[in-house]
């Protein structure tokens, strides 16, 4: 049972260190000059249309992620570009920790992904502010705002924005949002 024990450890030490290892180029400090690239930049608006009975479900989700140790919220999706002058978008976040632990990190805690019809963006090189403070502890009952870039399939498809606890039994979504891009 010890070495199970051992065995699942070590695990999911080696997920944790892989999911880091590819999320922390693409995630930084926000700033308001946050996927700055000059005149090629826009802003991404919130998708605005709800389906009737949408309002119950959403209501639904908040109850069942009321138990979560954090709370997200996902505040603004902005069109820019990365390092290689392609086009991505730099989706920020507010992180609260509400759990019982001292300190955890943005990054440390859920998993933040964006789909563009359907499929999976993958992270971004670009600079959102230069340093990261994705990584960086936060105490219990503080927040920090999080933006991290994603790379997009194209400049008129809508994103969709999911995040989820990284370590977790349930597939409980924390927070969702859809923006549109064009």
């Amino acid at each position: 049972m010890k070495a199970l024990k051992n065995l699942l450890l070590g695990f999911g030490m080696c997920a944790m260190a892989l999911v880091l290892a590819i999320s922390v180029c693409g995630c930084s400090r926000s700033s308001k000059k946050s996927g700055d690239s000059g005149s090629k930049d826009q802003e991404a608006t919130q998708e605005q249309t709800q389906e009737p009975g949408e309002a119950k479900k959403e209501e639904a989700k908040k109850d069942e992620t009321a138990d979560s140790k954090y709370a997200v919220t996902i505040d603004e999706a902005k069109v820019g570009t990365d390092y290689s002058d392609e086009p991505c978008v730099f989706v920020t976040y507010t992180f609260t920790n509400v759990s019982d632990d001292d300190a955890v990190s943005f990054l440390g805690s859920v998993s933040a992904d964006v789909y563009q019809g359907g499929v999976e963006c993958d992270s971004a090189f670009a600079d959102t502010n230069g340093g990261g403070n994705s990584m960086d502890k936060v105490k219990k009952g503080k927040s920090i705002q999080v933006t991290c870039a994603y790379e997009l399939k194209d400049t008129k498809t809508d994103i969709e924005v999911e995040v989820k606890e990284l370590f977790s039994w349930s597939d409980d979504l924390l927070a969702s949002r859809t923006f549109k891009i064009a």
